[in-house]
């Protein structure tokens, strides 16, 4: 799997593969593997947690990786299959500095409840229009600078 990203802050994109970052294995039984046979699971999902800071606005990032375990013989190849973002707990959208303050805040409030939204992207759709044309209206303002 490719483990190219995009800062959830600045946008930039990186590979995971190179930055800086800290791996950890969640346990789930609470003890270390050696004094616990009970923690490898062969059926179960492996994880790994990546923490790292972005290489270009420096702000913290943390991930959670579903790792896939291949058996060759003794040997053991492991790949990230998927990955998805922990903190921030949603990507930050970057708005135009020419959007006045409280449209800008209300389209925060709006993009946040994306992820979290049972309604998810309808939500935010639904809210863009009048929004969108309050833009409009008050700023020379285009659809360019909302992407």
């Amino acid at each position: 799997m490719e483990t190219k990203k995009n800062c959830p802050y600045c946008g930039i994109a990186f590979s995971l593969d190179g930055v800086n970052a800290h791996y950890v294995s969640p346990r789930f039984s609470g003890k270390p593997p050696l004094f616990d046979p009970t923690e490898y699971d062969p059926d179960g999902k492996k994880y790994s947690i990546a923490s790292h800071k972005c290489p270009e606005c420096r702000k913290q990032i943390m991930w959670l990786n579903e790792i896939t375990e291949t058996f060759y013989g003794r040997e053991i190849e492991r790949k990230i299959s998927s990955t998805t973002l922990l903190f921030p707990k949603y990507p930050i959208k970057q708005i135009s500095p020419e959007v006045p303050e409280n449209l800008a805040s209300d389209f925060r409030e709006a993009h946040a409840t994306l992820y979290i939204s049972p309604l998810n992207f309808t939500n935010l759709r639904q809210v863009d229009r009048p929004l969108i044309e309050k833009l409009r209206s008050t700023c020379r303002w285009t659809p360019e600078c909302y992407r």
